[in-house]
């Protein structure tokens, strides 16, 4: 004969209050966590490289034909708009001097 299933409940749990529990430690993990990545080096590249990106834009290539064979006017026209898209770069506005230190950049 096969003996019956039986559940067995613990007594005095109560799994609201366990899920709960368990929220709010992963809660305050992730607020820990985030304070750190904040607070390290990390978020500064992370802060470098989302500024060296806007930078990559605003030097889009897109309408180079990069397809066709180069002639010596494509490379004088590149040459005229290379400078128009460095003048976009402004260093007093793109960097500030903390961006830029030796600290910052890890020297």
């Amino acid at each position: 004969m096969t003996e019956p299933i039986t559940t067995s409940k613990i007594e005095g749990f109560n799994p609201v209050l366990a899920l709960s529990i368990i929220i709010g430690v992963s809660m305050v993990m992730v607020a820990v966590t985030f304070t750190i990545f904040v607070r390290s080096s990390a978020y500064a590249t992370v802060k470098q490289i989302d500024k060296g990106q806007s930078i990559v834009h605003a030097l889009d290539k897109s309408d180079i034909d990069t397809t066709s064979p180069i002639k010596a006017n494509d490379i004088d026209e590149f040459a005229k708009t290379v400078d128009e898209r460095l003048r976009t770069l402004d260093d007093a506005k793109d960097f500030s001097a903390s961006d830029v230190s030796n600290q910052s950049l890890g020297f």
